[in-house]
């Protein structure tokens, strides 16, 4: 019973994780084209903007680790090149690849759910 809990869980989370994030990439990629609209130029999105963005509108608070890492985020005093990698990378980019691997989640959780019932049969 554990196994097809865990296959579950895979498959739901999977899902919601894929279509979330491909949403989310497709939003980004929207927004950015209204403002190229509106504009006339192309407004850059990186990583560390949406995460800052996101613990903005969720309220990181003023202690605890979160609040550090959103601290680093605006002023990073250590791993320089790892928050460089944050900015430059497209924001709708890493929304994609985690859509990706919330795929490969749910086509795992669903193979191993269709292997659990062939089995019981």
């Amino acid at each position: 019973m554990p196994r097809r809990l865990t296959a579950k869980a895979l498959r739901i989370g999977g899902f919601m994780v894929a279509y979330g994030a491909w949403f989310a990439s497709l939003a980004v990629i929207g927004y950015q084209g209204y403002r190229w609209l509106q504009d006339g130029r192309w407004t850059s999105i990186g990583v560390s903007d949406g995460l800052r963005s996101v613990f903005a509108a969720i309220g990181a608070g003023e202690h605890g680790r979160l609040a550090q890492f959103v601290q680093w985020l605006a002023e990073p005093a250590d791993w320089i090149g790892w928050h460089r990698v944050l900015e430059v990378t497209p924001a709708s980019v890493a929304l994609f690849l985690l859509a990706i691997l919330g795929n490969f989640a749910y086509v795992y959780g669903s193979d191993s759910l269709n292997a659990q019932q062939e089995e019981a049969s």
